[in-house]
């Protein structure tokens, strides 16, 4: 099976991301072990923060898709 270029960069990404989604996680679950104590107050405290890292991360990515589309409309 070939695989081209451009596929090959998307599967680097998709790795990375999976990486750092993976990474995420378990510092969540790192920072959260102290309310794992109270089952409802640990899980909703491991949910938020995920959710709050997922946003963090979705920000970031597209700042970094906007900023050639940014630069191209500064010149006109």
């Amino acid at each position: 099976m070939r695989i081209s270029f451009r596929n090959a960069l998307q599967l680097l990404r998709i790795c990375k991301l999976s990486k750092l989604l993976v990474y995420i996680f378990y510092s969540v679950v790192l920072e959260a072990a102290p309310y794992l104590i109270s089952l409802e107050k640990g899980l909703g405290s491991l949910i938020k923060g995920f959710l709050e890292l997922a946003k963090e991360l979705s920000y970031l990515y597209s700042n970094k898709a906007m900023e050639p589309s940014e630069s191209k409309a500064s010149y006109f």
